[in-house]
C-alpha cells in the first residue's frame, strides 16, 4: 500500500507553490508590464489548472456517494488540502492572466485568448460550481450512485479532457521558450518579468508537486 502524504507536507507544498510565483508577480507589479510572458503559455496552463480544479472540486464536493478512489469518505483534511493546492495554482495563474499583459500582443489577440478561456470555463468549472450551489440541478443529492449524466461528465473530463489539457500544458513550454528567447535577445533583457532561474525554480517545485500526487490521493 502506498503511504499517504502527511498534511504538513501538503501545506508546505502549497506555500512553495505560492513562493515560486512571487518573483514573477513582483516584477509584473513593479514594471507594470508582462514583457517576456507568453499569453498562449498562460492560456494553456490556466486551462489545465481549471480542468484539474474541476475534477478535484467534483470528486471532493459534488460527489455525494461513496468512492473507492481519489478521495476518502468522509472527506479527510488531506482531501481538502489537495483541493486547496489546485485552487491556489488556479488563482495564481488567473492573477497572471489579469496583470499587465505584454504590450506586443494586440488587443484582438488578448480578446481571443480571454474568449477561449471563458468558453472552456463555462463547460468545465462552471457546471460543478453551479451543482455545488444547487445540488438538485443535475442529480438527486440523495442518490447512492451516479446517474448517466454525471458519469458522462466525469468520464469525459477524467479520460479525455484532463489528459488533453495536461498535454497542452506541456506544449505551452514552446511558445514561452520562444518568448523568453526573444526577451534575452532584446536590447534590455533584464526588463522582462521572466528569468531563467525563476523558471527553473518553478519547474522543480511543480516536479515535486507532480510526484507528490502519487501519495496524496486514494488510489
Amino acid at each position: 500500500m502506498i503511504p499517504s502524504c502527511p498534511n504538513w507536507l501538503r501545506v508546505a507544498l502549497i506555500c512553495l507553490t505560492v513562493g515560486s510565483f512571487l518573483p514573477q508577480l513582483h516584477r509584473i507589479w513593479a514594471q507594470k508590464t508582462g514583457t517576456g510572458l507568453s499569453l498562449l503559455y498562460i492560456l494553456l496552463n490556466l486551462i489545465n489548472a481549471t480542468e484539474q480544479l474541476t475534477l478535484a472540486f467534483f470528486y471532493t464536493i459534488n460527489v455525494t456517494w461513496e468512492l473507492d478512489f481519489f478521495v476518502n469518505t468522509p472527506r479527510s483534511i488531506g482531501d481538502w488540502l489537495n483541493l486547496a493546492q489546485l485552487g491556489v495554482v488556479w488563482v495564481l495563474l488567473f492573477i497572471f492572466s489579469l496583470m499587465h499583459p505584454d504590450p506586443q500582443f494586440p488587443i484582438p489577440y488578448r480578446i481571443l485568448v480571454a474568449a477561449l478561456y471563458l468558453v472552456f470555463g463555462f463547460i468545465s468549472l462552471f457546471p460543478v460550481i453551479t451543482d455545488a450551489l444547487d445540488s438538485t440541478l443535475f442529480h438527486d443529492p440523495n442518490e447512492q450512485s451516479p446517474g448517466f449524466g454525471v458519469n458522462l461528465f466525469a468520464g469525459w473530463n477524467f479520460f479525455i479532457v484532463s489528459p488533453l489539457t495536461t498535454l497542452l500544458s506541456v506544449c505551452s513550454i514552446v511558445p514561452q521558450a520562444i518568448q523568453l528567447r526573444s526577451q534575452l535577445s532584446s536590447p534590455s533583457p533584464d526588463q522582462g518579468m521572466m528569468r531563467i532561474q525563476d523558471c527553473a525554480l518553478q519547474g522543480v517545485v511543480f516536479g515535486v508537486l507532480a510526484a507528490s500526487w502519487l501519495f496524496r490521493v486514494k488510489i
